[in-house]
């Protein structure tokens, strides 16, 4: 729409007086018509004006009809690229329609001291009219001299219905295992309300609160209760920014407060695009747990060099 404005005032204001003038309804020859059309399909406004001038340079009398022509063929092209966006979204089905990027990060040195470091994830996602899904798996392992440090796995599904363009409802079910957290296992409930703060072309931000419920097995490392149930509430926010076209910054966080232990986890990452579909990403993960088991630090951070391919 806005394209169809600027293009209409900018060849107005090009047209010159003696087109003004000489100007009537008569056709351009077919050719002009047909180079209008192509000059529109490319959505370059520069080059559609320049070829807008130009032909009523080289046909005067056609001028207005130019004119006419550029504004009914961008408005044609804006409405098909519209009902097929719309089309393709209506039909897209639980079982089809999903979209993600899979991670992968790796290293492995020896000599006088020997490490191993993986790290890997998949990311899918699937939205329609009404309904948002995401399905995230995240796996972290780190080992020093055939001991390992870090063994983090986390499975999580969030289920959203859109009520109107900002307003959502959420459901997520997660599953934790971080054996030098204190716990084997670690499942966790929660539903609540999510609001879009901000929208544009290049920046998205979300929030959501409500209810959650956590189970927790904790592991032999440490001692006391060996099963804790806590009832809390869950904030969560999750934001994008596109920097440049092959630069994004992205942040996904989560606090779990109230009752018993409350954590704090996030994600901050920038990605860049290599070739194609490839890209590498650079991330920082940070969680504090405020009442870690006896023995145990509260705070973990991890960072991760992966490339990463979309799909």
């Amino acid at each position: 729409m806005m394209l169809r404005a600027l293009l209409a005032f900018e060849c107005l204001f090009f047209l010159t007086p003696d087109a003004v003038r000489s100007a009537h309804a008569a056709d351009p020859p077919e050719a002009v018509s047909k180079m209008l059309a192509e000059a529109v399909k490319t959505k370059d406004r520069d080059a559609i004006l320049q070829t807008a001038i130009i032909a009523k340079k080289a046909y005067p009398g056609s001028a207005l009809e130019i004119d006419r022509m550029v504004a009914r063929f961008t408005h044609e092209t804006e409405v098909a690229e519209s009902d097929k966006a719309a089309a393709d979204f209506r039909e897209k089905t639980i079982f089809r329609g999903w979209s993600g990027e899979g991670e992968l990060g790796a290293s492995h040195s020896s000599g006088n001291s020997t490490d191993t470091t993986v790290a890997a994830a998949l990311n899918l996602r699937w939205e329609n009219t009404n309904w948002r899904n995401h399905f995230n798996a995240v796996a972290d392992y780190k080992s020093t001299k055939d001991v390992a440090n870090t063994e983090r796995l986390v499975v999580s599904h969030e289920i959203q219905y859109k009520i109107n363009d900002r307003l959502f409802t959420t459901g997520l079910l997660e599953w934790e295992h971080d054996k030098f957290a204190g716990f084997d296992n670690r499942y966790s409930q929660a539903f609540g309300l999510g609001y879009g703060v901000y929208h544009s072309k290049t920046v998205s931000w979300d929030v959501s609160l409500g209810p959650a419920f956590r189970q927790t097995d904790r592991s032999g490392l440490t001692t006391g209760p060996a099963f804790e149930n806590e009832t809390q509430a869950r904030l969560s926010a999750t934001a994008s920014w596109i920097i440049s076209p092959t630069m994004t910054m992205s942040e996904d966080a989560s606090f779990y407060f109230g009752g018993g232990n409350r954590t704090y986890q996030s994600t901050t990452a920038f990605t860049s695009k290599v070739i194609g579909q490839l890209s590498a990403r650079a991330s920082f993960f940070y969680k504090k747990e405020t009442t870690p088991p006896p023995g145990l630090f509260g705070t973990d951070t991890t960072t991760r060099l992966t490339l990463v391919y979309g799909f």
